[in-house]
């Protein structure tokens, strides 16, 4: 090969990754995007449940002392009526 070949074919590709770049980059901004957002999804569900749990223990907890001089917890119906 001759110099100049060299030069011109390092000129091309020089050039064919300034348009490739920002274009792999915008794709990979999406594409993180994309994962963030579902991060933040999955974390609202998680956050939802566990306020959820904390809210039913509270509720557990209240009913236990309210009940404790009877024989017979109401809870199993308390805990029935709270999950449907």
């Amino acid at each position: 090969m001759y110099p100049e070949q060299v030069k011109s074919w390092q000129d091309n590709g020089m050039q064919a990754n300034g348009v490739v770049a920002p274009k792999l980059a915008l794709s990979q901004k999406r594409e993180k995007e994309k994962e963030l957002k579902l991060v933040k999804k999955e974390f609202q569900l998680k956050d939802s449940a566990l306020a959820e749990t904390a809210a039913i223990l509270v509720l557990r907890k209240k009913a236990e002392r309210g009940y404790q001089d009877q024989e017979v917890s109401p809870l199993p119906q308390i805990a029935e009526s709270l999950l449907n």
